[in-house]
């Protein structure tokens, strides 16, 4: 059916109307649009290079792709992980389930952070937002199961129907466990509990949207002494192989509240929670039946009618553990350097116009000028193709490959270090290993 429309009375249905009339919303996505078909164009190409290199049609190019090949392969060996089912994750929900205390954890949080067990808040070593040569240290808050804060409130009419979907998922992964059904029914509502104190005490979407206001430069000490009872001080030492003396907090009332979330009387909580979480997370590495149902909650929350497919599947968990060696070749094979080439070119007449632009501006003051110009003279141009592997990529090794729950442990566990100048260009003791076994 054609479209009677005009520019004039209405742009947008005249440039794009015959194209929404014909789009399809994938079943195991949630929209589609311009960017979600490049992204897919990307996508089925590096599959059916994935296929290739699996069935011995063609030959990866490097060690590193073949890393991720040989993931790939294991990945969709769902015959194998059908037969295991849950029993590989069994002696990490153990662990969690054996916690005792706040001190207990205490004693050996950095070996739990580095093993990718969950803790009572999320850090990450990443960028200076305010000089990018540099790595800091960035607290943050937890997430929470409902899609925002304000879906806590009693007259969300979402709210109830939300958390009936996920307590549905949580104690459908629970009844593959060796808990009895009263202790799956007290984990589940232990573990909510724990997230209705969170919720509390977070940002809410609207309030993150605030990216300056993320970032809050405070001292190691100040924050040593709010996260109490948490061993924070003992936590960096042996986390870390350096010395952080300031933390960037990204969300002040989380860790103003931090000791009213986790401490004695809520450590209860905290282990349920921790446990429905490592559940429902590591259930995308098990069995069939165990992903679809881990992938419930997430169909509720999106209108997904369907998860990615086994293969589709498989390949997206190798690529995200090989996501640089597996970009790189991309970029050289579908993009190439005479086409990076023209994309530098491109930016740099944009940096020079921005530049005119500035000098030409009649209401900015001599000394804002010249600051604006100095960050676009010192801004560092990253396009298109990395050239070089971060060193915590290529100590993962995955050939021969061990069992795929195991190689998935221990990527999970893996915190690569980002290339700096500062303090940080020295923690490649946060990057782990998976070893050729």
């Amino acid at each position: 059916m054609a479209l009677k429309t005009t520019y004039k009375d209405d742009l947008y249905m005249t440039v794009n109307g015959e194209w929404e009339q014909s789009a399809v919303i994938p079943d195991d996505k949630p929209a589609t649009g311009g960017f979600t078909d490049l992204a897919d164009g990307v996508e089925k190409k590096l599959m059916a290079d994935f296929a290739a290199f699996r069935d011995g049609q063609e030959k990866a190019p490097n060690q590193y792709v073949q890393r991720a090949v040989d993931l790939y392969r294991v990945a969709g060996d769902y015959t194998r992980r059908d037969k295991e089912g849950i029993t590989p994750l069994t002696p990490r929900l153990a662990r969690i389930a054996a916690l005792t205390s706040v001190d207990d954890l205490n004693g050996q949080a950095a070996e739990w952070d580095r093993n990718g067990f969950p803790l009572p808040f999320n850090i990450a070593v990443e960028p200076d937002m305010k000089d990018t040569a540099n790595n800091v240290v960035y607290l943050y808050a937890l997430p929470t199961i409902l899609p925002d804060t304000t879906y806590y409130a009693d007259d969300n009419p979402a709210k109830e129907q939300l958390l009936a979907a996920y307590r549905e998922m949580a104690t459908g992964l629970l009844r593959f466990t060796d808990l009895d059904a009263a202790a799956q029914a007290e984990m589940v509502e232990a573990a909510l509990r724990f997230d209705a104190t969170i919720a509390a005490h977070v940002k809410s979407n609207e309030d993150k949207a605030d990216y300056p206001a993320m970032y809050n430069p405070t001292s190691r000490a100040d924050v040593t002494a709010k996260m109490r009872p948490f061993a924070w001080d003992q936590y960096l030492q042996e986390l870390l192989p350096s010395d952080p003396d300031q933390i960037i907090v990204t969300d002040p009332g989380f860790l103003d509240a931090f000791a009213t979330i986790y401490n004695n009387d809520t450590f209860a909580d905290f282990r349920a929670w921790a446990y429905v979480n490592e559940l429902i997370g590591d259930s995308t590495y098990l069995s069939e039946e165990l992903r679809q149902l881990a992938g419930t909650y997430r169909r509720k929350l999106t209108g997904l009618p369907a998860l990615p497919n086994q293969d589709k599947s498989a390949y997206r968990i190798a690529n995200s553990a090989f996501s640089e060696p597996v970009g790189i070749y991309y970029g050289r094979k579908y993009f190439g350097e005479e086409a990076k080439g023209d994309v530098i070119q491109l930016v740099q007449r944009m940096i020079a116009t921005y530049k005119q632009r500035i000098a030409d501006n009649p209401w900015m003051s001599q000394p804002t000028k010249d600051k604006a110009i100095v960050k676009l003279n010192t801004m560092v141009l990253k396009m298109a193709i990395l050239t070089r592997l971060t060193p915590a990529t290529t100590t993962i090794r995955s050939t021969p490959m061990p069992a795929f729950w195991k190689t998935c442990s221990i990527l999970t566990g893996l915190q690569p270090p980002i290339p700096s100048r500062s303090w940080t260009s020295r923690l490649t003791g946060l990057s782990g290993e998976c070893p050729a076994t």
